[in-house]
């Protein structure tokens, strides 16, 4: 009697499992689907160029990638330091209320911004050395409008 009960047992937990394989198989082959193939690299290699010149520290920020980006640069200056960003108003960069320098343009593979320059008012100024730290951020998310989407992934802080 004892190992009739155990081969029912036994009996009973096949059954409850070959009912349940099915439906886990219809799980995974109902929501994924792939025809052919598709090589996909993306490559987001930004990298920064920074000119100083007397009193002005010029930016330019290089796609070394192989997809087009939107980049935004921001500079920090010590207290006693009164920076003009944009000397010489280049129409291709734009001030938002966030305070960054965003580029106007898409950058493609290979291109470089326009020079993004930022004149240092050093009038009463006492320090030895001044150090003008310029960050720039690069994403490849974008919009169906081509505008850049800082909220999400796809950021390169740099």
């Amino acid at each position: 009697m004892k190992k009739r009960n155990m081969l029912m047992a036994a009996l009973a937990a096949v059954m409850v499992l070959a009912l349940s394989v099915p439906s886990a198989l219809a799980y995974f082959t109902t929501y994924t689907t792939a025809k052919g193939t598709v090589t996909l690299h993306l490559s987001d290699k930004t990298r920064i160029v920074e000119e100083v010149d007397d009193s002005q520290k010029k930016v330019t920020i290089v796609n070394e990638g192989e997809v087009p980006l939107r980049v935004r640069a921001l500079a920090f200056a010590p207290d006693a330091v009164t920076v003009q960003e944009n000397y010489g108003n280049n129409p291709d960069w734009t001030k938002a209320d966030d305070g960054y320098w965003y580029y106007g343009k898409i950058l493609q593979p290979g291109e470089s911004t326009s020079q993004l320059i930022f004149f240092l008012d050093l009038t009463n100024v006492e320090l030895e050395e001044i150090n003008v730290v310029v960050v720039y951020e690069a994403t490849y998310n974008l919009d169906n409008e081509g505008e850049a989407d800082w909220s999400t992934g796809g950021v390169i802080n740099e």
